[in-house]
């Protein structure tokens, strides 16, 4: 090349003396880069699914884990009581910016699966994002602003990529450390693909661990 700056297809402005050399050379980039990425590249579902398969082999997974599954019920994570959504005090999720939100001030430590499914990330063990059966994305969120305690006053008992099942404790809470530290504890459970179902909430004032929190229906188009 005669020159640096032009890249790509239009880097054939430096090289006029050998247009024909510069385009094979071109379409042996690209062919390369897409034969390459062809080969190695794999749907996120797919590895998720092979992570729980990894755990739980496929015949031994229960018939809720069938791809037909369109109506699950999410039991709570938490026992306490259930807060408005439009009364949680940060607006991310009053708002259910993140998709559609059920809130519960916990009143035991122990946080645990609402249902079957892997668990995609637990990060510093304030947040879980897990799968349900269906193909739900949920991220239950344990206290407000709780990211910035790094992990301080969480205990985690599952790891990224485990298979868990309903009822399962995925993390234990120290909720007096949370609040010494100036942060609310009320837990939230967020469906972040909500355009995909109709939801119910629960009607209910208080919930314990386990008891229905949200109602799953699959939308047909999504089926």
């Amino acid at each position: 090349a005669k020159g640096t700056g032009v890249t790509g297809i239009f880097g054939i402005l430096l090289c006029l003396n050998q247009p024909v050399q510069y385009l094979i050379e071109m379409a042996i980039a690209v062919g390369v880069a897409f034969a390459v990425s062809f080969i190695l590249y794999k749907d996120k579902k797919e590895e998720i699914k092979e992570q729980a398969e990894a755990v739980i082999p496929a015949e031994e997974l229960p018939v809720s884990q069938a791809e037909t599954v369109t109506e699950e019920t999410l039991g709570s994570p938490v026992s306490g009581k259930v807060v408005p959504t439009a009364e949680i005090s940060d607006a991310t999720f009053a708002e259910e910016i993140l998709g559609t939100t059920v809130a519960v001030e916990p009143e035991a430590a122990e946080l645990v699966a609402p249902c079957d499914g892997t668990i995609l990330s637990i990060d510093t063990g304030h947040a879980v994002c897990m799968t349900t059966p269906s193909g739900g994305e949920l991220l239950i969120h344990a206290g407000i602003d709780t990211v910035k305690m790094e992990g301080r006053g969480f205990t985690k008992c599952v790891a990224d990529g485990d298979y868990v099942h309903a009822g399962d404790v995925l993390l234990k809470m120290d909720l007096d450390a949370i609040r010494k530290e100036g942060y609310e504890t009320t837990t939230m459970m967020i469906l972040t693909n909500a355009d995909d179902y109709d939801v119910e909430k629960t009607s209910a004032n208080e919930v314990s661990c386990g008891e229905k929190l949200m109602v799953l229906q699959k939308k047909r188009e999504n089926i």
